[in-house]
């Protein structure tokens, strides 16, 4: 079993982090002194501490104005969506209401009146558009999926030209 009566003396020892280790009585007044005028927060005393300081909080600012500017701009993404899928929708209700035969009875189900696969297809959809026709008691009647693919490759837009710059 150890003594413990007799503490063997750390002077050698590297100790990290001496803020948590408690101030030695033995520690010369000067260096006490210098700990005390410095203060809680020592940026009068260093210009590379108040460079370092003030360019965090510069970053800091820029990172919180361009999630809020982002956090903005999606919802205006999300609501420009939702308005031109139902524009898009109500494009395709004009389309089958123009064919509709004005005074005739229609049953979409048989296809009375009106050939509604013949219709679908004649749409110009992009390949991101589906399309669903149901009649009134829920059941559906016929659908479509676009075909027209509307993302352009870089060399279309590199060739493509414009009126106003490329005149």
């Amino acid at each position: 079993m150890r003594n413990m009566t007799s503490v063997p003396s750390r002077d050698g020892d590297v100790v990290l982090g001496d803020d948590w280790v408690p101030r030695d009585a033995t520690e010369p007044s000067e260096m006490r002194a210098r700990r005390e005028r410095r203060g809680l927060f020592p940026l009068r005393a260093s210009p590379i501490t108040r460079k370092i300081v003030t360019f965090n909080l510069v970053g800091l600012c820029l990172f919180f104005a361009g999630i809020s500017y982002l956090n903005s701009s999606r919802d205006s993404l999300v609501v420009q969506r939702a308005s031109a899928l139902v524009s898009e929708a109500e494009l395709i209700a004009d389309v089958f209401e123009a064919q509709l035969p004005t005074g005739a009875p229609v049953s979409l189900a048989t296809g009375d009146g009106m050939d509604i696969n013949s219709a679908l297809i004649g749409l110009d959809l992009c390949n991101v558009t589906e399309v669903f026709v149901f009649d009134p008691s829920d059941t559906l009647i016929a659908n479509v999926s676009g075909t027209v693919d509307v993302t352009r490759s870089n060399a279309d837009l590199q060739t493509s030209s414009t009126i106003l710059t490329n005149g």
